[in-house]
């Protein structure tokens, strides 16, 4: 990694004899790299290099006591790996499997987490598949506060960059057992259910109004398929081109309906700010205020926004209010 600092060269400098080691030191040191940004962006340039290479075999913990130091770098390892496009992990995998058919590490938070991203999203065939699945029933039925674990981590998946989606939500499904009668398996059947028949489904709707229902609005699960049934908005919404404004007004459909099952203002806020920044784009390309679209999107705005409590009409006025450009001289 480059440096730009007289101290860190100094002080590195005089641990080595090696002149071509000093002389190298003494070349890193670039101006440049005072700047944040450029640090920031080498950095990354250096954790993406870092982060293509195989797993060396010293970072898989040998006993609890190391798992306890090194969960985290693994952690990171193994998400680095999964978003990374087009990743071989086929040389890790082996590796990954011993890890979590260590019965040592069993009952231990960081080895449910790393088996929680293992059935998420890597696709096991053959032996690992059965080892995994294995050590999973094992753990569950064992371990303390399991369910509670499961759900936090589902919850930090998202803080992590990574992408929940239905893919692998269906390899944790078909990874536990559904007939172990538990809060899991019906949340995991609620998911089958949603991802199966479509978020704008009203069997879709019910199931998740069903399992809502039993569970407290403060609750870790309520918050995970509140979580869910936003991402499924995000996925949809954020990428759509603004000439897709009709099919926006078809997916807000069932805000509405959500919103009345959820009863979170977290939700609705998170809900507001996606489509207000959908429905800004289209005010940024949509110029010509009588056109069909602006006229389009501000009546769409004008009736739905103010109904989901969105904006106040005094706010719409606003939002769509003809600015007067002043006469020159005046």
């Amino acid at each position: 990694m480059p440096l730009s600092s007289d101290i860190w060269i100094s002080n590195l400098i005089n641990t080595f004899e090696n002149k071509k080691i000093r002389y190298y030191l003494q070349t890193q040191k670039l101006d440049k790299y005072r700047n944040e940004a450029d640090r920031k962006e080498a950095y990354l340039r250096l954790q993406a290099a870092v982060c293509q290479r195989q797993l060396p075999n010293g970072r898989i913990p040998g006993t609890p006591t190391e798992l306890t130091i090194m969960i985290s770098p693994l952690k990171h390892f193994i998400i680095h790996r999964i978003l990374l496009p087009g990743a071989d992990n086929s040389t890790i995998i082996p590796e990954i499997t011993a890890f979590i058919a260590n019965k040592d590490f069993h009952n231990h938070t960081g080895h449910l987490q790393i088996l929680s991203l293992y059935v998420h999203y890597f696709d096991l065939e053959g032996a690992d598949r059965d080892i995994v699945e294995e050590a999973l029933q094992k753990v569950r039925k064992s371990m303390p506060g399991f369910n509670h674990h499961w759900f936090e981590f589902l919850l930090e998946m998202e803080k992590l960059g990574l992408d929940l989606n239905p893919d692998a939500d269906v390899r944790a499904l078909t990874a536990l057992d559904l007939k172990v009668k538990d809060g899991l398996s019906d949340y995991y059947k609620m998911l089958d259910i949603l991802h199966d028949e479509g978020f704008r489904s009203e069997k879709a709707q019910e199931a998740v109004r069903v399992f809502y229902s039993k569970h407290e609005g403060m609750s870790i699960e309520s918050e995970c398929i509140r979580q869910t049934v936003y991402l499924y908005f995000e996925r949809a919404i954020r990428p759509m081109d603004v000439s897709d404004y009709l099919e926006f007004f078809e997916i807000a459909k069932p805000f509405t309906i959500y919103m009345g099952i959820f009863a979170s203002q977290q939700f609705n806020q998170r809900i507001k700010d996606l489509s207000m920044a959908f429905v800004h784009k289209c005010m940024d390309k949509f110029t010509d205020k009588r056109g069909k679209d602006y006229q389009d999107v501000k009546k769409f705005v004008a009736t739905s926004f103010k109904d989901w409590g969105f904006l106040r009409e005094k706010e719409i006025q606003e939002m769509f209010k003809t600015k007067r450009t002043r006469k020159k001289g005046t």
